[in-house]
């Protein structure tokens, strides 16, 4: 391999075209849903209307690759949204509720979905979260009525309760856990009610489960659940109001948001502890609201949301410490003139070193609703905004994001193509690509081609390889052949991602002038051969000679076979004399007398057999040189002379 020289990667990270990912048919596809684990491992899920009926479809990446095939449908499923999850191994959990029941699927890392796992009680909505083992932690609000006497009128009891069920990877279901129950008569008081659940899972099985109650009042909550073996300890109220989010870290830190008089709070905790003092982090003098959270290895809480100014929607982001210090406020976005349409629908993904996306819908000068988002690396704030759905054509809307290890991630939304809507998928391009095995000689011969070849990879792909040869010369692609002139270049392959990230790297070239050496004539005195030559004899003067020489590359050899004559010099030559030229300076001429070829001699030591005929010119008594010279692909080397002598047998 050429001498090696220095790696380097340049250029930014971005946002690669979206791409479809639902392609089996479908009335409509709605409802994506995302879930990244640390290296990289996607899924992506949503709802699909088919023939009026529901199903739950889904694709998956590993990392390095694209998205896999639609391979999955799992039927009857109802209208609310569907929830994934991830394990550090790329094992999936995929949670939805069909009719009045919950159900929970897991496919084991590059298997198929199993079964779906039947949960327990009348179900009308549920969410999932994973630990390293693979078990799913479901979180489900289930609603149940009785006749009970002490109602008036009705005499119908409505209960609701919050449900917390571990499935295993093998399929089994554990038992239910209840973790927030109430019941009300529905003419008395009105049938109590629980909405906006969340469930945030970390890989040792610290878990946190959000939600919101109607009971009495607006009150977001939250129960903790310390380690994978424990269970959840009872709910706690989070001040009032409603919209709550929760994000756990490794060490089970934990954060919740809500909205709550049209501000943004955030309270914190560690398991199994209580969330400690709520605190505001929007603007008080702004109407803010739709708050999502992320929380680093740190304990650094990420929150984003968005608020009302004047007229136009604008997305805001601050962190906050695990001691509850506020970082600088900030708007991610522009305005947006949707002042009376949906909300902007913030989300964040966090990951461990603290970098995040941010993403959230606007509407744009043309009508249309589009995705945008913003990037954070670890210990910087939040760049400038950028496009995630593509041209402003048509609508995009209900937009999720994840993140991996390495600040990439992907972003899943729903997209009308003018007909039905699709599920469209853009990846965030946070890395570059890295080059694997760089290969190019180390040495060469001036004129004969050398074989360059690279390899590289991307998180999100694909790479484009490019070889610049320092001569002028390039060579567009993964490998190629190149020849060059004398000298030392330096070649640079080149390495190019999706988003514009470049990798390369250097190689030192070392090509020589083509040569012929180690000439010469064995025998150097000989005598003309008959053919064929005798074997056997007086002990005489040898019959015929050997020209030896040694090349440095493959190559076509010729032998001039050349006589001495008398000459003189002329303006630096020696000529033929002349009368003119009689009082010059005497000098030997070397006269061809005949030549040989050879075509393909191969690099290394070679020998010509000659007989002292050239064809069957016998040469005369006297004394010769034979020039070898050797050229291949246009490049000839400097040719060697060495003498010999014609002897009488």
């Amino acid at each position: 391999m050429a001498s090696a020289g220095a790696a380097s990667q340049a250029g930014a990270a971005g946002w690669l075209t979206p791409v479809p990912v639902s392609h089996m048919a479908a009335d409509d596809a709605t409802q994506p849903v995302i879930a990244s684990n640390a290296r990289g491992d996607t899924v992506v899920a949503w709802l699909a209307t088919v023939g009026g009926a529901k199903q739950v479809r889904v694709v998956v990446r590993t990392p390095g690759g694209g998205f896999g095939p639609e391979e999955v449908t799992l039927p009857n499923a109802g209208t609310s949204r569907p929830s994934v999850a991830l394990d550090d191994a790329g094992d999936v959990a995929v949670a939805w509720t069909e009719a009045d029941a919950g159900r929970v699927a897991l496919r084991p890392a590059g298997g198929s979905l199993g079964a779906p796992v039947a949960l327990t009680g009348e179900i009308h909505d549920v969410v999932v979260g994973m630990d390293r083992t693979g078990r799913a932690t479901t979180v489900a609000r289930r609603n149940s009525s009785a006749t009970d006497g002490s109602c008036s009128t009705i005499q119908v009891r409505q209960s609701v309760d919050l449900a917390v069920q571990n499935v295993s990877l093998s399929g089994a279901a554990g038992p239910p856990q209840v973790i927030y129950q109430a019941s009300e008569c529905i003419i008395n008081g009105g049938a109590p009610t629980v909405d906006a659940l969340g469930v945030s899972v970390n890989a040792r099985g610290d878990a946190i489960a959000g939600f919101r109650t109607t009971y009495a009042g607006g009150h977001p909550a939250v129960a903790v659940r310390p380690l994978a073996g424990g269970v959840f300890g009872g709910y706690v109220y989070v001040g009032s109001g409603d919209e709550p989010r929760v994000a756990i870290d490794a060490q089970g830190r934990y954060a919740e948001t809500h909205r709550d008089a049209n501000q943004v709070r955030i309270a914190q905790g560690t398991v199994p502890g209580s969330p400690g003092a709520i605190q505001t982090v929007s603007d008080p003098a702004l109407t803010s609201g739709e708050p999502a959270v992320g929380i680093d290895g740190t304990a650094t809480a990420t929150v984003v949301w968005q608020s009302l100014q004047g007229s136009a929607r604008r997305v805001f982001a601050r962190t906050v410490s695990a001691a509850g210090a506020l970082g600088a406020l900030g708007p991610l976005s522009g305005p947006s003139s949707d002042s009376t349409g949906p909300f902007t629908d913030p989300h964040v993904a966090v990951n461990d070193a603290g970098g995040a996306l941010a993403l959230w819908r606007l509407l744009d000068a043309g009508g249309h609703y589009v995705l945008r988002a913003a990037a954070r690396g670890p210990g910087a704030g939040f760049g400038a905004e950028a496009p995630v759905s593509g041209d402003a054509s048509r609508d995009s809307r209900q937009g999720v994001v994840a993140i991996d290890a390495q600040g990439g991630g992907a972003a899943a939304f729903q997209r009308f193509d003018g007909t039905v809507n699709q599920i469209q998928i853009a990846a965030y391009d946070a890395q570059a690509p890295a080059l694997g095995a760089v290969d190019a000689p180390a040495a060469l011969v001036a004129g004969v081609p050398g074989h360059f070849r690279a390899t590289a990879s991307d998180d999100w792909g694909p790479v484009s390889l490019r070889w610049d040869l320092g001569d002028g010369g390039a060579i567009a692609g993964a490998e190629g052949d190149h020849a060059f002139g004398p000298g030392t270049p330096t070649v640079t392959v080149t390495a190019t991602d999706g988003a514009g990230q470049t990798a390369s790297a250097t190689r030192t070239v070392a090509v020589s002038a083509f040569s012929v050496s180690g000439t010469a004539v064995v025998p150097s005195r000989f005598a003309v051969a008959a053919a064929p030559t005798a074997q056997s004899g007086r002990r005489r003067a040898p019959l015929g000679t050997a020209i030896r020489f040694r090349l440095n590359a493959p190559a076509d050899v010729r032998v001039a076979i050349e006589r001495p004559a008398a000459g003189r010099r002329s303006r630096g030559r020696c000529v033929r004399p002349t009368r003119a030229l009689r009082r010059a300076r005497r000098c030997t001429r070397w006269l061809q007398v005949g030549r040989l070829t050879r075509a393909g001699r191969p690099a290394g030591a070679n020998s010509v057999r000659f007989t002292g005929r050239i064809g069957r010119r016998a040469l005369a008594l006297g004394r010769y040189r034979a020039v070898v010279s050797a050229a291949e692909g246009g490049q000839a080397a400097t040719a060697r002379a060495v003498n010999f002598t014609v002897v009488r047998r």
